[in-house]
């Protein structure tokens, strides 16, 4: 991590919120927009818009996330060299609680999916774990526009995730859907109360833990009895297995029994 990145931030942290300071925003978007600008300035720039965004108030900074969302962009592309690119996507997942209203325009939310869908392929490990972090907290965030992009590539993207031998990037394919099936279950809940109040919900769930039942179960499972040498307190993919099946139970109910069935029989007689 920059030092001076985070000095920055931890003065950032104190001037913002009262309206002052605000060029530093200018700055570090300016060093990051500008292509003359040494790659380490652009990493440290961004690395420290990422902190800012992660830890000040986001009412501080909200003029100027699109500003912030644009220099982000612009250095996640498949061109830029990895430091920066790597830098660019870690800063992206603190921005995204800033991105509502970016998400609500079909060709803002467009660029973004792509550029992240994108970094999700990067031959640089740490890019691709970002990469699917962001989609992680986009599912979260966003969840009542992902139906398109769900279809296309979130579900190929996350699969071929989950099959990583990389715990890192199969934790995040697992992650993904863990944080899929809990809003699923969420909404369920608030479409039963939504109903005993004759009302109607304001978001209704797309059923992608159903629909994805007979193809995310057996990766899970087998993931499931992985042997693992790592600590025991450590996370790793068995036990976010463990954690995604028992979401996935509570969203599909009576429909995963016949398939997880012979998996007890013949692990457990």
């Amino acid at each position: 991590p920059s030092i001076a990145a985070q000095c920055i931030n931890a003065i950032a942290g104190i001037e913002l919120p009262f309206q002052q300071w605000i060029e530093v925003i200018d700055i570090l978007t300016g060093n990051v927009a500008n292509d003359t600008s040494a790659e380490k300035l652009k990493d440290s720039s961004l690395e420290a818009l990422g902190y800012i965004c992660q830890d000040v108030n986001a009412a501080a900074v909200k003029s100027k996330s699109n500003q912030i969302l644009t220099a982000i962009i612009r250095r996640m592309r498949q061109k830029e060299p990895v430091l920066v690119r790597r830098s660019a996507t870690e800063a992206m997942l603190n921005v995204l609680e800033l991105t509502k209203n970016n998400f609500a325009k079909t060709d803002d939310r467009n660029v973004i999916m792509r550029v992240v869908c994108e970094a999700t392929q990067a031959p640089d490990t740490r890019i691709r774990v970002a990469a699917l972090q962001c989609l992680v907290r986009i599912v979260s965030l966003y969840y009542n526009y992902m139906d398109t992009y769900m279809k296309e590539v979130l579900f190929a993207i996350t699969v071929d995730a989950m099959k990583s031998p990389d715990n890192n990037v199969s934790l995040q394919g697992i992650e993904f859907w863990s944080n899929v099936f809990l809003e699923e279950w969420h909404l369920a809940c608030q479409e039963q109360e939504a109903r005993e109040e004759d009302r109607t919900p304001n978001v209704v769930s797309r059923y992608y833990a159903k629909s994805a039942l007979q193809h995310i179960l057996p990766l899970l499972l087998n993931i499931l009895v992985r042997r693992e040498d790592d600590d025991e307190d450590e996370w790793v993919p068995a036990k976010a297995a463990g954690v995604c099946i028992m979401l996935l139970t509570k969203c599909t109910k009576d429909e995963i029994v016949p398939l997880i069935l012979p998996f007890i029989q013949q692990h457990f007689e």
